[in-house]
């Protein structure tokens, strides 16, 4: 019998154990290789499915940020062009209404792409003609920003006008509602009439002593209308304007108080009237041939007579 074989107890067959041995180690390195292959098969699979899905978000990325980048660049066109549309509803507002201040005036707008101040106020008096050129720059922007003052006072010295006014929404830290900033009268929106009526009565008094007094030389004039005196001066119209307003004001709430106390009470007659009749109609058990008049129209009535 070979030493290297054996039977097996239960079915008696007999095997060679080296024969067996080189089967078996044999089948295990072929299953060895066969899972490495498989192994690195699937290891390149999903090299290539994360490479393919790296590339994709790569260009999800891209396309995001590209997207993000015209959405901004889009934002940005976007403001400025309400930016832009702001200011000119805003300017155009300020024209109107120193047009319907100064309708004898001549007020007009520079043109866009074209240097200089947004609007050109020409002074005109019936007496003195033309009495001085007044520059006004408006901004309707958040922030304020000095080179307004710096680019004004250019424009001013180059169209020799006599005045410049700023009118803006955001004033600089140091004037409150208006004031003198180098030279630049700063205003905003709700005060630049006032203002201008202050600097247009100044500019018509100079007009006038200059007629009256021709050797006046126009320096003279110039160095007056920057100086403190005139500044005094404009600063005192232009806050006796603002109290009047609100004078005014104060008298139209008072009024109107007044106005809608009255229509409650004749409001509150006009009921106990129609109840009383009422009560008088159910005591009697009968209706009143006299027809009262009704409260409401009379109160119409009054109320149309008095708006004429």
């Amino acid at each position: 019998m070979n030493p290297t074989e054996i039977i097996c107890p239960h079915c008696h067959k007999s095997f060679d154990l080296k024969t067996d041995l080189k089967s078996t180690v044999w089948l295990r390195l072929q299953a060895s290789i066969v899972d490495n292959q498989v192994s690195r098969a699937r290891n390149e699979m999903l090299a290539e499915v994360l490479e393919q899905k790296r590339l994709k978000d790569a260009e999800k990325d891209a396309l995001i940020d590209g997207l993000r980048m015209s959405i901004e660049s889009l934002q940005r066109k976007a403001t400025q062009a309400s930016q832009q549309l702001q200011g000119d509803a805003m300017e155009v507002d300020v024209v109107d209404a120193l047009r319907q201040a100064f309708p004898s005036d001549n007020i007009t707008r520079t043109g866009k792409g074209k240097n200089g101040a947004d609007i050109l106020h020409a002074v005109r008096d019936p007496h003195s003609g033309e009495c001085g050129l007044i520059l006004t720059e408006v901004k309707n922007t958040s922030n304020w920003s000095d080179s307004w003052i710096v680019k004004l006072r250019r424009d001013a010295l180059r169209s020799k006008a006599a005045l410049a006014v700023l009118v803006t929404r955001t004033l600089p830290n140091e004037v409150e509602s208006f004031g003198l900033v180098d030279g630049i009268w700063v205003t905003n929106r709700g005060l630049h009439v006032p203002l201008a009526l202050a600097l247009r009565a100044q500019l018509v008094a100079c007009a006038t002593l200059r007629r009256q007094m021709p050797y006046l030389h126009r320096d003279t004039v110039v160095s007056f209308v920057t100086g403190p005196q005139f500044t005094q001066r404009v600063r005192a119209i232009v806050s006796l304007i603002v109290e009047m307003r609100a004078q005014v004001d104060r008298e139209k709430q008072a009024m109107t108080k007044h106005w809608t106390a009255r229509e409650q009470m004749i409001g509150d007659l006009a009921d106990n009237v129609t109840g009383f009749r009422a009560e008088l109609e159910t005591v009697t058990n009968r209706r009143l041939l006299v027809e009262l008049p009704s409260l409401s129209d009379r109160t119409a009535e009054v109320d149309t007579v008095s708006h004429v």
